[in-house]
């Protein structure tokens, strides 16, 4: 690698998904940081942007070109499994709450 500066490839909205990113570059050869989204933090939330070198520029759009549409259809896909496991939660709450209140209304009488 030249002594190039790092420049942003794209910016993703999930660490998850920078990382795997960076990970498919990695496996090319092309030297990736990735900034914001507390990608640092105890609390990885927020957009991540993936740099890499300026010289490898064009052949890391290459590879991201493509994965940017794998990751909308992942998000799209995740989103369902989101709803379905707040459903479940929130079936198991509803439950725990109504033993919780006969409980102690069988106390009660």
């Amino acid at each position: 690698m030249a002594d190039g500066r790092m420049v942003r490839v794209t910016t993703v909205t999930n660490p998850t998904t920078a990382r795997i990113l960076a990970a498919q570059l990695g496996a090319e050869g092309i030297v990736w940081q990735l900034r914001g989204g507390g990608t640092d933090s105890l609390y990885p939330f927020g957009p991540v942007e993936l740099l890499v070198d300026e010289d490898d520029i064009e052949a890391a759009q290459e590879l991201v070109a493509g994965a940017t549409v794998d990751e909308v259809e992942w998000r799209t896909s995740g989103r369902k499994a989101q709803r379905r496991l707040w459903a479940i939660a929130a079936v198991l709450l509803a439950v725990l709450a109504v033993a919780t209140f006969g409980r102690f209304a069988a106390m009660a009488l």
